[in-house]
């Protein structure tokens, strides 16, 4: 272990940082997004699961709990984590999970392996390129054949404003500072500009812009995340390039709502899609229009590319269960074809005349928080128009999928390949509340 590594770990183990409960890398949503764009996971229930960089587990552990029949591996460089991670798994009596003290670049995690799903979650943009590279390569052998891995990273051009106010906190640093000192004098340099800002100025504008999305930030965050020196962003495109060199490809964002133009304005939405020839040229393109900062990828082996299907449609819905919550706005459905709007007040709303898509939304938001089964959607569709003396429509599936369609490009509806279900235990932790 070189001088460098040896000093990272020091410092996570004085500051650790924090770690939590994320739902986006949970392998059941990402058993979901790799089904819908094609590619058909292993079984979550009983997969074996990597996660790099799992800091004291609060990821993992909720998991090993509520799947019992999975095998759950966590490696972190720090000892402190660990050592944390693996008290909690003892105190919860949780014996499918591996909590290893080690370093990704040199740890030989083929006894472990190989893994259903590998979870590497705000490691690779801060970290040196010989641990980037051991990360793609341990994906790369450590990765079943049928296997899924997520990888977070920061990403241009979104990083290149943040690292406007990085510069400026890094600047009057004093990396050799207790940390609680480094955070406090952090959080007075933001205080301060935001008190010089020119009032409309673009200073004004970054510095709000950071206040209002980094919320009540921890120091440890505050350490980590804005004085952290190495610090490797990069455009999506050259992550997929470097995939390609590792015998990987990208598959789909984490949050698929995010690689379509349909949610930009109908003239820029056709203009993207006219001019951009691959999906990965839209999504670079539409990093851009968003000003990104943060993707958040699903990497499979290179030989599965031929089954990726970017068209999100109803063949890949029926194993699929829902949930949704869009209340109607003016507190109860109408059963006929006045128009009304769903959603929550502040949100992105629906608005629709047709009686079933009512319906339909009305049976997923009373069965919020848990899922219906794209069969008992229809069924219990069906129910409540003829309970209205309606007649459903010929056309009602293709009605509900349709609205299915529309969900999932807005961001607006869960899905699970299995069913989320109400439990008896109300301390067990529930996949949605991940």
């Amino acid at each position: 272990m070189n001088s460098a590594t040896q000093r990272r770990r020091a410092d996570y183990d004085e500051a650790p940082y924090g770690s939590s409960v994320r739902p986006v890398p949970s392998p059941d949503h990402l058993a979901a997004v790799a089904h819908l764009f094609g590619v058909d996971p292993p079984a979550v229930d009983t997969a074996r699961i990597l996660e790099i960089g799992c800091a004291s587990g609060a990821n993992l552990l909720p998991f090993a709990s509520a799947y019992p029949e999975a095998t759950v591996v966590g490696i972190d460089l720090s000892g402190v984590q660990i050592a944390a991670g693996r008290h909690t798994a003892a105190a919860k009596g949780l014996r499918n999970v591996t909590l290893l003290h080690g370093d990704i670049a040199e740890f030989d995690l083929n006894p472990f392996g190989p893994f259903d799903f590998i979870v590497c979650h705000g490691v690779y943009s801060w970290v040196p390129d010989h641990v980037r590279e051991a990360v793609l390569d341990t994906i790369r052998t450590a990765l079943a054949p049928r296997g899924v891995a997520y990888v977070s990273y920061d990403v241009y051009p979104g990083w290149k404003t943040k690292e406007v106010l990085r510069d400026f906190l890094t600047r009057f640093d004093h990396p050799g500072g207790k940390p609680a000192e480094r955070a406090r004098r952090a959080r007075t340099l933001i205080d301060f500009l935001g008190d010089v800002a020119p009032a409309g100025s673009e200073l004004e504008r970054l510095v709000l812009t950071y206040l209002s999305t980094s919320g009540q930030i921890g120091d440890n965050y505050l350490l980590h995340e804005e004085l952290e020196r190495l610090i490797s962003p990069c455009y999506f495109v050259d992550f997929v390039e470097r995939l390609d060199a590792h015998e990987l490809v990208y598959l789909a964002d984490a949050r698929p709502d995010t690689m379509y133009a349909a949610n930009y304005a109908e003239e820029a939405a056709q203009r993207l899609i006219e001019e951009c020839e691959s999906q990965l040229e839209l999504e670079q393109r539409l990093d851009f229009v968003g000003n990104r900062a943060f993707r958040q990828s699903l990497v499979v082996p290179a030989c599965r590319a031929g089954q990726i299907r970017y068209d999100v449609g109803p063949a890949r819905f029926p194993l699929l269960h829902f949930a949704s919550r869009l209340p109607a706005a003016d507190g109860f459905t109408r059963f006929d074809h006045s128009s009304q709007y769903y959603g929550e007040p502040g949100t992105r709303q629906i608005y629709t005349n047709d009686h079933g898509v009512k319906a339909a939304l009305d049976v997923l938001t009373a069965c919020w928080p848990h899922t219906v089964s794209w069969h008992r959607l229809t069924r219990a569709v069906r129910e409540r128009l003829t309970g209205a003396g309606l007649e459903p429509p010929a056309d009602l599936q293709t009605r509900i999928d349709m609205l299915l369609q529309m969900l999932i490009v807005r961001g607006l509806v869960c899905y699970r390949l299995d069913p989320v279900a109400p439990i008896d235990d109300p301390t067990a932790p529930s996949m949605f509340t991940r």
